[in-house]
């Protein structure tokens, strides 16, 4: 069975796969955006037909604090369900993660943008729910 870290570093690496962006495994103390940060995650256990365990990650979408047309173009690119700068497409690009986990899908973005600091500096946010099976 896959560990949390093997599940983060799986999920960087297809997100990695989006041209342009930075992209990160664990919250960075100074990121570059954009960015793409494999943030915080919940988990059940035992769900999958009594075995397994069934995670969800929020993979925070990170862009410069500047709202305009063009940044929210720009957001609304990495939420799309397709598309080369599509976190979904990124991720289901290989639903394994590189053979770590059963299965990995993106169940649900949220486009409401938050503000979030990192070492003072303020950046918009936008989070993607990822979902993801591992079975033993």
């Amino acid at each position: 069975m896959a560990t949390v870290s093997q599940i983060r570093t799986g999920l960087a690496t297809r997100l990695d796969t989006i041209s342009g962006t930075h992209c990160y495994s664990y919250e960075p103390d100074v990121p570059i955006a954009p960015a793409l940060i494999v943030a915080s995650y919940s988990i059940d256990y035992d769900l999958v037909m009594g075995a397994g365990t069934t995670y969800e990650f929020d993979v925070l979408v990170l862009l410069g604090r500047q709202v305009d047309r063009s940044f929210q173009e720009q957001i609304d690119s990495y939420l799309q369900p397709t598309g080369a700068t599509s976190v979904k497409a990124a991720v289901e690009g290989d639903p394994t993660l590189g053979g770590v986990v059963s299965y990995a899908e993106v169940r649900s973005v949220n486009s409401s943008l938050t503000s979030m600091d990192f070492a003072g500096v303020t950046y918009a946010v936008a989070t993607v729910r990822v979902e993801v099976i591992s079975q033993p």
